[in-house]
């Protein structure tokens, strides 16, 4: 889907246009993710958007996020963060694929589940650690141990990997415990990023040793919880929350 965006001009008003008729293959998962954001959110007394303006703004972010996947090396950029020994932890909204393309410059190892096409471009900086793949858990840690810098997406938990439970939005969910295992082991800053006008920014930070697996687990979803709550429909995994749901 991205390939059709990256054959016109980055900026250009076509791009901009064929970003929104793409979104709109988004429309029914976006009424999906509506339903479950209202019933989250009327549980912890949060007023909640309209549906069908949820809905747009939900397709509109979707198209912001193809925009950016298909352009993030044209689109400017600024990474606030210190760059030494982090866990740089991230979450999907529409403006991460900025935070991989631009944090590879800085040598910022990103985790991925699969590659996606748009990443393809990228494979050849080595910035790229597919943990499903042939790549095993020991790579990982020899990274950590080196002192690379590392980026993780902490809001979605797959099947097969080890978790612990943490309260987000009023439930517990499962937060992946792997890579806070490793950075616990190895003395790094956890540093949760997000978007701030044009520029990646450190929202919260804190050394993974001082608050343990567990305590990073949960200040983790905090800030998350706070990031989404910021603009619920710039979230785009609303779909792909009660997957995570750990139980009480």
């Amino acid at each position: 889907m991205t390939s059709q965006l990256a054959a016109l001009p980055a900026g250009s008003r076509q791009a901009h246009e064929e970003s929104r008729r793409l979104a709109q293959v988004y429309l029914e998962r976006s009424a999906v993710a509506e339903q479950i954001q209202r019933q989250v959110l009327a549980n912890l007394g949060v007023e909640v958007l309209p549906s069908g303006e949820f809905i747009g703004q939900q397709v509109e972010a979707r198209a912001d996020f193809l925009l950016n996947a298909s352009f993030a090396s044209e689109r400017p950029c600024e990474i606030k963060a210190d760059v030494r020994k982090t866990l740089f932890v991230g979450w999907h909204f529409p403006e991460f694929p900025l935070a991989i393309v631009h944090g590879s410059k800085h040598d910022v190892l990103t985790l991925i589940a699969r590659q996606a096409q748009w990443m393809d471009k990228f494979e050849s900086t080595g910035c790229l650690f597919n943990f499903q793949s042939s790549q095993t858990a020991l790579a990982l840690a020899r990274r950590f141990a080196a002192g690379q810098c590392v980026f993780a997406m902490m809001d979605y938990c797959y099947e097969e990997t080890s978790w612990v439970p943490a309260r987000l939005l009023g439930q517990m969910v499962k937060v992946p415990a792997g890579v806070l295992k490793l950075a616990c082991r190895f003395d790094y800053r956890i540093a949760f990023v997000s978007l701030r006008g044009d520029s990646i920014c450190e929202v919260d930070s804190f050394a993974a040793k001082d608050s343990g697996i567990d305590g990073s687990a949960q200040r983790i979803n905090d800030t998350l919880e706070q990031e989404i709550l910021r603009t619920p429909p710039r979230w785009l995994l609303w779909g792909n929350h009660p997957v995570r749901l750990a139980g009480e």
